[in-house]
Parts: structure tokens; C-alpha cells; sequence
């Protein structure tokens, strides 16, 4: 089981905010305890931070595949490209730090980047300042993203 660690802001909020970037987690997924909800001082003096301990949480930990762990074998009678382990490791930290930047994903959000790493052949740095392009201009609709990354591998 991981150890909890101290994350601290001006507001509680922000420093769950700061823990899921962290940890590279949504909050739903994260695991924490309010050790002071901190105070805002009165003219300036006296303010302190608020402090969390938090975590990833458990079920989420033991959910969590080793990519390095599978053994992934080509046979002759498919069709179907193989999986690169490497290749597994980007997808799976692009699906995380998506999920940073979004929220949960779901599968065809999850289809979406898969097509942009593989059929696109974007980069995973290229792909996550594309998601962090469309958040910030509040287009986060897979419609858009996927008009988006179309334009940006050309």
C-alpha cells in the first residue's frame, strides 16, 4: 500500500488540486485526509495553509498493470499488429495524464488517442499539448479534438 504524502495550498481544493497533478490521478481516484483546512489570517497575518495527506487509492493501485510485465508474441496466423511494449507505456500515460487534464475518459475518448498515437502517428508530448490546447479554449468535444489532430498531422 502507498504512503500517504503532505500536499499543501491556500485551499483545501487546491491542494487536492495539486495532489492529483502529482500523483497524475483524477480526484475520484485519489485517497485523502484533511490534516487543516488553513486559514486566511485577518489583514494579512496569521494566514495558514491548508494541508491533505493523500495517495492514489488502493483499488486503484492494485488495478494498475506493470506494461513491462507482458510478454506480448506475434503469431504467424493474424493479421493484427502486435503491440510494442513502449508503445503500451505511452498509450497508458497518455490515458493518465488525459485524464489529468479532463477528467475520466471513456472508451471512445480512449479510441480517439489511440488513433492519434498509432494511425495519426502523433507524438505523445504533441497529443497532450492538444488536449491542453482544446481545454483551454474550452473545446474539449472528441468531434473537435479529432478535426484538430487531423490538422496538426499534416
Amino acid at each position: 500500500m502507498s504512503e500517504y504524502k503532505e500536499y499543501a495550498a491556500k485551499t483545501v481544493s487546491e491542494a487536492i488540486t495539486e495532489a492529483c497533478a502529482q500523483l497524475s490521478v483524477t480526484s475520484d481516484r485519489l485517497d485523502y485526509q484533511v490534516v487543516s483546512e488553513g486559514s486566511t489570517g485577518f489583514l494579512g497575518m496569521g494566514i495558514k495553509p491548508a494541508i491533505i495527506k493523500a495517495r492514489i487509492k488502493e483499488q486503484e493501485i492494485k488495478a494498475e498493470i506493470s506494461f513491462d510485465d507482458i510478454d506480448v508474441k506475434e503469431e504467424k496466423s493474424s493479421d493484427a499488429p502486435v503491440a510494442n511494449t513502449s508503445d503500451s507505456v505511452d498509450v497508458a500515460e497518455l490515458f493518465k495524464v488525459t485524464e489529468t487534464i479532463l477528467g475520466p475518459i471513456n472508451h471512445t475518448f480512449q479510441n480517439l488517442l489511440i488513433w492519434m498515437y498509432d494511425y495519426l502517428g502523433l507524438k505523445k508530448e504533441v497529443i497532450i499539448i492538444l488536449i491542453s490546447h482544446c481545454k483551454s479554449v474550452d473545446k474539449t468535444n472528441p468531434s473537435y479534438i479529432e478535426k484538430v489532430a487531423m490538422d496538426w498531422a499534416d
